[in-house]
């Protein structure tokens, strides 16, 4: 078997605040990120009972790996992930231990072997060094009902009243909010009394796919759609740079493969 020295992960949840997904109440997610001048390294978790699934990418001017993250919650606490990754177009795969404290994602190191193509294992889990830290940046949930919920509903129904020409309702969804910046992603659907919209292709967007809008809030506090749109073909959303700065990653990441 090869050996190879690379990054570990653990992930062990004390002192770690969590959010719960108003579209999965039985989920805890958790996102932590270093981002240093010339690199950056993301990672996002979601964690039902004992089984955990996120995201992870990190990289500089050089190179960049992401992928995602499966596996279970131990019993001491600590995460057995696999982390399926491409880097420079190439896949692997990595076995991984997470571990978190008081806020923060401590990364070590650990020796590997290639058990396959791409395949890496831990040699030796319990010699692990945690050198690397990653500090954990907010993401809540509003509910729908509340006063923030409420604010970002009525922001983005003016949006989708201008898109499509018809006062919206909801089909579930779920919104997003980190800082001073909000996303909702969810389907619409007509009211018994509304009338489709004029344009057919709008129509059919309405009743078929997803909206998306980003949001921030002004300096009078009062939240601003920035983008708006309808998913693509694809079921995915073509993302558009802000003049308002970049958005938080948290409020785009997706760990359930959509």
């Amino acid at each position: 078997m090869k050996s190879r020295r690379i990054r570990a992960f653990a992930l062990a949840i004390t002192g770690v605040f969590s959010c719960v997904s108003a579209q999965n109440p039985g989920t805890k997610v958790l996102c932590f990120e270093k981002d240093a001048k010339d690199s950056e390294h993301h990672v996002f978790l979601m964690i039902t009972a004992h089984d955990v699934r996120g995201t992870q990418s990190s990289g500089d001017e050089n190179a960049t790996a992401s992928g995602r993250l499966w596996g279970i919650v131990r019993e001491d606490g600590v995460l057995h992930l696999t982390y399926h990754y491409t880097i420079e177009d190439q896949p692997g795969s990595e076995e991984q231990l997470m571990k978190a404290e008081k806020g923060r994602l401590l990364i070590g190191e650990g020796e590997l072997d290639e058990h396959g193509p791409g395949q890496l294992v831990l040699k030796s889990p319990k010699d692990v060094k945690f050198t690397k830290v990653l500090k954990q940046v907010p993401l809540t949930f509003p509910a729908f009902d509340s006063a923030e919920g409420k604010a970002v509903v009525k922001a983005v129904d003016e949006a989708v009243k201008e898109l499509t020409g018809i006062s919206p309702a909801y089909d579930g969804g779920e919104i997003r909010m980190a800082g001073s910046w909000a996303v909702y992603q969810g389907f619409l659907k007509l009211a018994p009394d509304q009338k489709k919209p004029a344009d057919p292709a709008m129509a059919a967007n309405v009743e078929q796919r997803e909206f998306q809008a980003e949001l921030k809030k002004d300096a009078k506090g009062r939240w601003k759609v920035l983008s708006s749109a309808f998913a693509n073909d694809a079921g995915l959303f073509d993302q558009f740079p802000s003049e308002e700065g970049p958005i938080p990653w948290q409020l785009r990441e997706n760990a359930n493969g959509r």
